[in-house]
């Protein structure tokens, strides 16, 4: 099954109306996933899942490995076993994906250093040391970065993993897309701090994660690059991350510019500089984070139909 087959739009009224209802089975399941780790997490941990999201850098761990666990891991694998569908649906197939992973990390933190170091440039930003010992960067850089992946694997497969893929089978990508992209950004409206032009860009940066997904078949790009960007942001560079601030950092960042420039209280990503990294972002998953037989010019298998 190929890139372009699997996430190919169905023909026929029966087989799209049969993509999404998979796509609310996923759903349903999720929802129901999301309340019992919520119980659990009330129960095992005497605490609300908002309530660990603010209790620091070790609570807000466990609540994000709950909901990957409860949000993603779970129904996917209820759905594919119900339906008997092949993994790749899921959007997590293992080709390429320790490569893949690789790019979106390396292009996550490459593109945000280069917008800190721009504002640093600019005199819009000052950083100073945050963790004072070595023993707190490494115990804060190892639970950071568990953070930071368990996050960006939850968001990228509840907003783009299986249902994504079922609802692009019912009404083709784009306009998926765009409707995963308006749900990611209506996600982000409730954030303390958060910004119009942050929510916007939170919406673009979810189109890149898309197109990443048909261009290479599955989410670890993009797993990739949304784990390090939230990463270097929020623990290097200590910058507010979609409005929240850093539960821990390396660095602490200082502004003193134009949040235009800087983003104030959301963060780089409501920067206008984000904007011409996005174009990079997409100019990377065109040119480099695309499939070997498209990368090489071999012609693409003719698109399958189900009746």
């Amino acid at each position: 099954m190929t890139t372009k087959s699997f996430l190919a739009t169905r023909s026929g009224s029966r087989s799209r109306l049969s993509a999404i209802g998979k796509a609310v089975s996923y759903l349903t399941l999720a929802f129901v996933g999301a309340l019992l780790v919520s119980a659990v997490a009330k129960g095992l941990l005497g605490a609300s899942l908002l309530q660990l999201a603010q209790g620091g850098t070790a609570t807000g761990t466990a609540r994000a490995v709950l909901l990957l666990l409860g949000l993603v891991i779970v129904p996917t694998a209820l759905v594919l076993r119900i339906f008997k569908e092949p993994f790749q649906l899921s959007a997590w197939a293992f080709g390429s994906a320790m490569k893949l992973t690789a790019w979106g990390l390396a292009t996550g933190f490459i593109l945000l250093a280069i917008m800190a170091g721009l504002m640093w440039l600019l005199g819009a930003v000052t950083f100073g040391i945050a963790t004072p010992t070595i023993s707190a960067a490494i115990s804060g850089l190892m639970m950071s970065a568990i953070l930071w992946l368990a996050q960006a694997a939850g968001e990228e497969g509840l907003h783009r993993g299986y249902a994504f893929v079922q609802i692009c089978r019912a009404l083709s990508f784009w306009p998926t897309a765009v409707l995963s992209s308006a749900w990611f950004m209506y996600g982000h409206i409730g954030n303390e701090g958060e910004t119009v032009l942050g929510i916007i860009a939170a919406g673009l940066l979810g189109l890149a994660l898309s197109y990443s997904l048909l261009k290479t078949g599955s989410l670890w790009f993009a797993l990739g690059f949304h784990a390090s960007w939230n990463f270097s942001q929020s623990f290097i560079f200590g910058f507010n991350n979609s409005g929240s601030k850093p539960p821990a950092s390396l660095l602490s960042a200082t502004l003193d510019g134009s949040p235009l420039l800087t983003g104030g209280t959301t963060g780089p990503e409501a920067s206008l500089l984000v904007l011409p990294v996005l174009i990079v972002l997409f100019a990377i998953i065109q040119r480099v984070a695309v499939p070997t037989c498209e990368r090489s010019g071999s012609p693409t298998p003719s698109i399958p139909t189900t009746r």
